[in-house]
């Protein structure tokens, strides 16, 4: 994948001010990436105790009416797996043995939509849940080259979404700007840009314990759970960057 494909993708989506411009950005994204379709969904918003208040997708209406007349949310295998989830949810991963995930499989499929994806969970503060689904037509061993070539950037993109939503809707209405450290920047700079722990700390020059715990701190500071959405909200409140290099 061209390695400044994320930071054209992220800024795109800063240039977004209003939800109603969200679902052609995200077909935009889904062209960018070589994926069919692409949804985001706020599973529950911090704080409060409201399903499903938020959604935003590319997928055909037929599709999403069909999905919400039929009650898919209680048979769909990524849903069921959703919140337990604590990694990306590979669709090809899952359980569609059963007669009622067929039957949910067949219906997509006829509206094009599958059969594989990668869906992104992502855990907010004071409860916050959401989820970056992405669908492809590709199938077999194609398509495990293709999602490794995106992973990375779907993580990042699933976090700064959620970030992205959370400001534009009102729910975040003012930010606290941690101080974070040289190292710390660096740590973060180094995996926005798609490297792991130990080829950071060989740039660094430092053990890969303290490239975690350098990761670990900087999630602290910044209020999040993950590294990944640690890497999207200093990225959002400009504390690091993401381009071509570190």
């Amino acid at each position: 994948m061209d390695q400044r494909l994320l930071s054209r993708s992220l800024a795109r989506l800063d240039d977004v001010h209003h939800i109603e411009e969200m679902k052609p950005v995200l077909g935009e994204l889904a062209g960018a990436y070589e994926f069919d379709h692409m949804t985001f969904v706020i599973a529950r918003r911090r704080g409060t105790s409201d399903d499903y208040p938020f959604h935003c997708t590319t997928y055909p209406s037929e599709w999403t009416s069909s999905y919400s007349a039929h009650n898919f949310v209680s048979i769909d295998p990524v849903m069921r797996a959703f919140p337990l989830a604590l990694l990306p949810i590979d669709w090809a991963a899952l359980d569609w043995r059963s007669a009622e995930a067929e039957r949910f499989r067949l219906e997509a499929l006829s509206y094009d939509i599958g059969p594989n994806g990668l869906s992104v969970p992502v855990r907010g503060p004071r409860g916050a849940q959401s989820l970056f689904s992405a669908s492809s037509a590709v199938v077999g061993r194609e398509w495990f080259e293709f999602r490794d070539h995106r992973t990375h950037d779907m993580l990042v993109l699933s976090h700064y979404l959620y970030e992205k939503i959370e400001r534009i809707s009102g729910s975040v209405q003012d930010d606290y700007l941690p101080r974070l450290s040289k190292r710390e920047r660096q740590c973060l700079s180094y995996l926005a840009n798609g490297y792991i722990a130990k080829q950071t700390a060989m740039h660094l020059q430092i053990s890969e314990s303290a490239v975690r715990l350098y990761l670990q701190s900087a999630r602290k500071k910044l209020g999040v759970r993950t590294s990944h959405h640690a890497v999207a909200k200093a990225i959002m409140l400009e504390i690091v960057s993401a381009n071509s290099g570190p």
